[in-house]
Parts: C-alpha cells; sequence; structure tokens
C-alpha cells in the first residue's frame, strides 16, 4: 500500500495548481497576448534560450510561474529582444503564460487519470486487512474529499480564455519550443 505516495503526488499537484493561480495573477497586468506575438514567441524563444545559454544566464529555477524573476534584466538581454521587435516585459508575460497555459493543459488531460488512481486507492483501502476500521474511514474520507476537489477543478480557467485557446491551438509548437517531452 502506497497511501504516503498517493499523498505526496496530490500536495504536489495542489501546489502547482496555486503556482498557476499565483502565475496568472502576477500576468494579469498586461493585455492579453496575440496569435502575432505567439508566432513571434515560438519563433524567438529558442533562439532567446540559446543566447542565454551561449552567455551562461541558463534558467536554474525550478519555479517557471515567472520567467521575468527567473532573468536579470540586462542591457544586452533587452536590447537582443529589441532587435526582434520585443520588450523584456512583454517578452517575459508571453513566456509565463504560455507555460502556465501548457502546464494548464497537462494537468487538464492527467486529471481523468489522477482522479481514477484516487479511486483505485481508495479501493485498496477499503480490501486491505491492514489498516483499522476507523484508519480505513479516515483514509477513504481523505481521498473523497480530494476525488470531489479534484473533480470540480479547471486549471487554466484563470487566464484569458483567448490566450488558452491559442496556446491550445499550438500546443505541439509550443512543446518544442519549450523542448518538454
Amino acid at each position: 500500500m502506497k497511501y504516503t505516495t498517493v499523498r505526496v503526488r496530490i500536495v504536489r499537484a495542489l501546489l502547482l495548481a496555486v503556482l498557476l493561480t499565483l502565475a496568472v495573477t502576477v500576468s494579469a497586468q498586461q493585455e492579453p497576448f496575440t496569435s502575432g506575438e505567439l508566432d513571434r514567441f515560438i519563433r524567438d524563444w529558442p533562439e532567446f534560450i540559446a543566447w542565454s545559454e551561449a552567455r551562461g544566464e541558463a534558467i536554474q529555477a525550478e519555479d517557471f510561474s515567472d520567467f521575468s524573476s527567473v532573468y536579470t534584466y540586462t542591457s544586452d538581454m533587452e536590447q537582443f529582444l529589441e532587435q526582434r521587435g520585443w520588450s523584456a516585459d512583454r517578452f517575459f508575460y508571453v513566456a509565463t503564460q504560455t507555460s502556465t497555459g501548457l502546464m494548464a493543459l497537462e494537468l487538464s488531460a492527467q486529471m481523468p487519470g489522477m482522479i481514477q488512481e484516487l479511486e483505485r486507492q481508495r479501493d485498496q483501502i477499503r480490501e486491505t486487512p491492514y489498516f483499522t476500521p476507523e484508519q480505513k474511514d479516515e483514509m477513504i474520507a481523505g481521498l473523497d474529499e480530494a476525488i470531489a476537489q479534484w473533480s470540480q477543478v479547471e486549471f487554466g480557467d484563470k487566464m484569458p480564455a483567448s490566450e488558452m485557446q491559442l496556446i491550445s491551438a499550438r500546443r505541439d509548437e509550443l512543446r518544442a519550443a519549450f523542448e518538454w517531452e
């Protein structure tokens, strides 16, 4: 029985949901990006990453909920982006929104499997002889609560719908730009 593993996965998923919400809140100051900006971003992001890595400025952080906090704005970086028609703020806004949107799409796709896993764990708890009835009731109540909460979650619902539509339509291109497996 790997009840602890399920709890860890649930906690991680909840933390990611909070990060997604925070990323959208931080980015709410900007206008939604356009299809043209997304075209340019898909073209320019890999080049920006290669330029950054060549300068020893590769992304080191694990929290990509706000790309503008990962990089130190330098005049060289701003010039690099300006040559491609970007302000640094706008470029990192699009980076943050597209990565957040992709995470939301990925989590949405995984949600049915996660709920099925929680239901499977609940059934295993019912059948196991290793827990007392009280322990089983407590664990099952926790899983039932998690299932109910996860069943209501809609990832990406706080982002502008126009952005989520663009991200969804260009999902594969964005995954390639970000080098997501």
